[in-house]
């Protein structure tokens, strides 16, 4: 990961993260979304991309369920001219998830049916998170694609004093 990487998927995160905190994000029903509260500026934290990053090199789709920590995967599986686009290309599916599910009808309250459809968009614009890490890994080629890059986004959730 290089300092470039993490300042670009840094900058997209806080910039859907602002999003909702001023009232500029709409769902599927083009309802816009309530203002997001505790909606901070995220920092990006070395010690989490270590945790991100062994997870990635597993490349393997699947949540390891790191305790204190939210998760969102990705995967790619067309080709590609740099990294920057799977960093760019990640959080953009994530945020995008905001138009398959009326969280403004749940008030904010996001039901399992509303994680289910778009659960990593939620988990983007957490409350009181305060920190990302990111892990990268070019994997090999899997029944499904003929070559993918993973990447996985670890959060801190909870707010650190």
């Amino acid at each position: 990961m290089t300092d470039p990487l993490r300042l670009t998927i840094l900058r997209a995160h806080n910039n859907y993260r602002s999003q909702l905190a001023k009232v500029l994000v709409t769902d599927v029903t083009n309802k816009t979304l309530p203002a997001g509260k505790n909606i901070y500026k995220l920092v990006y934290n070395l010690t989490i991309e270590k945790v991100a990053q062994a997870t990635a090199n597993m490349c393997k789709m699947e949540h390891p369920g790191t305790v204190g920590y939210g998760e969102n995967l990705w995967a790619n599986s067309w080709a590609m001219d740099n990294l920057t686009e799977a960093v760019i290309g990640a959080p953009l599916s994530w945020w995008s998830e905001k138009d398959q599910c009326p969280i403004n009808a749940c008030k904010l309250h996001v039901t399992p049916q509303v994680f289910d459809k778009c659960g990593h968009m939620t988990t983007v614009a957490w409350s009181h998170t305060t920190q990302i890490g990111c892990g990268i890994q070019l994997c090999p080629a899997q029944d499904w694609c003929s070559g993918w890059v993973s990447i996985l986004i670890n959060e801190l959730k909870h707010r650190t004093k």
